[in-house]
């Protein structure tokens, strides 16, 4: 199956994909034959068909509130510099949300979780609590 092919196929996975668990989303790309599918050589038509049908530009926005929400909440007593370096974080993860049109759909998820579990540290969340 050629990389258009998959393309096409994955709007046949369901518009919640990305918040199911990553084993069910293993299995609807198997099912559907595109594990191998790299999402590469999309246009900016075909990212923004992604996106949309996903509704990833409504979910960013809910995790920008939410990680403010964090920011706010912090459990531990944030020191000058835990607060510096947690501003650094977060604006590195705002200016990835700004380029998000332009990454693969996968990079975008990747550097997303990194940013977001750097910020969760500094922050002192316990992994039971991670965004």
């Amino acid at each position: 199956m050629t990389e258009r092919e998959m393309f096409e196929k994955s709007f046949q996975r369901p518009s919640n994909y990305f918040k199911l668990t990553p084993e069910r989303q293993w299995e609807i790309d198997k099912d559907l034959g595109i594990l191998d599918w790299a999402g590469d050589d999309l246009s900016k038509e075909d990212m923004e068909r992604f996106h949309s049908h996903y509704d990833i530009k409504e979910r960013k926005n809910l995790v920008d509130e939410k990680l403010q929400n964090r920011f706010d909440d912090a459990p531990k007593k944030l020191t000058k510099s835990d607060k510096y370096v947690a501003r650094l974080v977060w604006n590195r993860y705002k200016a990835l949300y700004k380029r998000s049109d332009e990454l693969k759909p996968g990079m975008y998820a990747k550097r997303r979780k990194h940013y977001l579990n750097m910020i969760d540290e500094i922050l002192g969340w316990n992994e039971n609590e991670v965004l």
